[in-house]
């Protein structure tokens, strides 16, 4: 349904994880607009669908396919959704990744810290490093 999507964004995602220390591993999913909806209504309380949604992994644990790396967690892209705001699928992958490597939104302080690292990674990502 989304092959294409699918393929920029695991080359969006092993690129921008090569600038981390370490083995992770992450699920991802491209959705419709109707199951992103669900998880933003069951999740966060907002009847509408989104462009990206994670969820952390709670504790440190293998994923079963990938023992050596650290299971980080779960992004949920839909990629209608981004095509209708006219955003960068490569920019809300990054997004995604760096909710579950610990960067917020949460204060000003943390949402430069956030976005310091998202232009460091999209730089990376493509090709202009």
């Amino acid at each position: 349904m989304f092959a294409s999507e699918a393929r920029l964004v695991r080359r969006t995602l092993v690129r921008a994880l090569a600038a981390f220390r370490g083995a992770y591993a992450l699920e991802v999913y491209l959705l419709p607009k109707s199951a992103m909806r669900e998880l933003n209504r069951r999740f966060h309380g907002k009847d509408a669908p989104t462009n990206v949604l994670s969820f952390t992994s709670p504790g440190k644990f293998p994923h079963p396919d990938l023992p050596d790396a650290e299971y980080r967690g779960e992004v949920y892209l839909c990629p209608p959704v981004i095509r209708e705001r006219e955003e960068s699928m490569e920019h809300l992958a990054v997004h995604g990744l760096l909710h579950l490597l610990g960067y917020t939104h949460a204060g000003k302080r943390d949402t430069m810290k956030m976005e310091r690292k998202e232009k460091e990674l999209l730089k990376r990502v493509m090709g202009n490093e």
